[in-house]
């Protein structure tokens, strides 16, 4: 790893050290919330308040807001990738989720935001399309290009992603 970050230069790490102080100080400060809010401070329920606040409290797939208590509870929340993971195989990536009322979440189903709702239910697109302006504007910019999706396997599945995904495989195995 210090080899690899060396290569980077004093800017490029110095970034890097930034940004890792202030996820820390984003989890520490959930944390207090958390508590303050009698809920326990766990690994999971920091991760949805991340989610949620990112969010600005509120469903992205309804008008609906989303509670403290319900963000942390799993029975009324879910944990949401936007674009299916059955498509992408992507983790746990915070810019990748969102945090969705379980309802929302059912009916949208393993389909992305748009062929949930863009095709059949203009309303319901318009209340995803404010959200992802919402998002944008506070610099989500993935979050917000994943909810508008439109044409997944176009946008998503160009040459540069298989290329990519291809120069990922050589790499993975090579080690």
């Amino acid at each position: 790893e210090l080899t690899r970050d060396m290569g980077l230069g004093v800017k490029r790490r110095n970034e890097i050290e930034k940004r890792i102080n202030d996820n820390r100080a984003g989890r520490k400060h959930a944390a207090e919330e958390l508590v303050k809010s009698n809920e326990s401070a766990t690994d999971r329920n920091i991760f949805r308040y991340l989610l949620w606040q990112q969010q600005e409290t509120s469903c992205p797939y309804c008008e609906t807001k989303i509670g403290l208590h319900e963000a942390v509870n799993g029975n009324v929340t879910n944990i949401d990738h936007i674009i299916p993971r059955s498509l992408t195989r992507v983790g746990r990536q915070r810019d990748h989720l969102v945090l969705a009322h379980r309802a929302c979440n059912d009916e949208k189903g393993d389909r992305t935001p748009y062929d949930a709702c863009g095709k059949t239910n203009p309303e319901r697109w318009a209340i995803i399309d404010a959200h992802a302006k919402a998002l944008e504007k506070k610099k989500f910019y993935t979050k917000a290009r994943l909810l508008m999706l439109k044409d997944y396997e176009g946008e998503a599945l160009d040459d540069a992603a298989i290329d990519g995904f291809s120069e990922r495989q050589l790499q993975e195995t090579s080690w």
